[in-house]
């Protein structure tokens, strides 16, 4: 289905879709963090495992949510242009699939870290684990799609050639 001549084409993931799988993924996150503290291992993890594992969580951890913020941020930065790795898609699609593709990268990210933390804790039964899994779900907090978010996150619309240019600077 092809949107009619002159028309922006409908989002890849409406505000509507978005809150869906944020709150999906936050329902799994709590699920994951539930099991992990009621279940136990079947059989006890090799002492050295503990730190080892502590460490690889809390780096993968902090690593997801930096990776959140910037590759977000470079979506923002290259919708509505012919640059990155699919140039033939077209600049209002760009534009308009921005918003979506940034809450799905986000939440996803977070949604691993956090899901890798919760079988650190339940492989260990270390509850430092826990506390890692706090940023992993902040970050998910953080980027729920909420009305003021969508509008934040949504680049602007690309300049049509021949329209004059407003700089913003100027009343008019």
């Amino acid at each position: 289905m092809t949107a009619p001549a002159g028309a922006s084409p409908a989002p890849v993931l409406s505000r509507a879709q978005a809150r869906v799988l944020w709150a999906v993924m936050a329902a799994a996150l709590g699920a994951a963090v539930a099991l992990s503290a009621t279940l136990r291992p079947p059989r006890p993890p090799p002492r050295e495992l503990g730190p080892v594992l502590l460490g690889v969580v809390a780096l993968v951890a902090v690593a997801d949510a930096v990776m959140a913020y910037a590759l977000t941020a470079s979506i923002r930065r290259r919708a509505g242009s012919a640059r990155g790795p699919f140039p033939d898609l077209t600049k209002a699609f760009a534009v308009e699939a921005a918003p979506g593709m940034q809450i799905l990268i986000a939440c996803a990210l977070s949604f691993g870290a956090g899901l890798f933390a919760c079988v650190g804790h339940f492989l260990t039964r270390d509850p430092l684990f826990l506390a890692i899994v706090a940023l992993p779900a902040a970050v998910l907090v953080h980027w729920f799609p909420s009305q003021s978010r969508w509008a934040r996150i949504t680049p602007p619309a690309p300049a049509t050639p021949g329209a004059p240019q407003r700089s913003g600077l100027v009343r008019e």
